[in-house]
């Protein structure tokens, strides 16, 4: 891969990881579970890390991180806490949103890697990345069932 595609990929990564971040901290303030605004607080702040994380490869590949997540995103927000308002079941409907979410910032994460060489050290963090996701969408599912 071009270091311009890394970069691009990165960038485009770095969009997802906004986006996971401002929503699960709109997550947190909607929801009326303690238990799951401390969750999705935690979340959130590791998410803060993984952006920082990714920023620091961006610019060890000569490029400019994006500082915000996307317009989808935004809009995603909004439809979530809609969502909400009019739903019987709110904190469901937050898990529903945070799952549909997440598979496709996963998605988006596992196509990038599979561009990378294998051993390489950027592979290995968007792999530790996709790890993490995957561990926090089951601690969410895992904690919703205990709920």
């Amino acid at each position: 891969m071009e270091t311009n595609d890394i970069i691009k990929n990165l960038n485009n990564l770095l969009e997802y990881l906004y986006d996971s971040r401002n929503g699960y901290q709109e997550c947190a303030k909607i929801t009326e579970s303690a238990r799951f605004q401390n969750l999705f607080n935690y979340f959130s702040k590791q998410r803060e890390v993984m952006i920082g994380e990714l920023e620091a490869a961006v610019k060890e590949h000569g490029g400019t991180p994006v500082t915000h997540g996307s317009i989808a995103g935004a809009l995603h927000r909004a439809f979530v806490d809609i969502k909400n308002f009019i739903s019987t079941r709110p904190l469901q409907a937050t898990i529903d949103e945070i799952k549909k979410g997440e598979s496709m910032t996963l998605s988006k994460y596992e196509e990038v890697c599979n561009e990378l060489p294998l051993g390489s050290s950027l592979r290995q963090l968007l792999v530790n990345h996709v790890e993490n996701i995957k561990k926090n969408l089951s601690e969410i599912l895992m904690e919703n069932i205990a709920a």
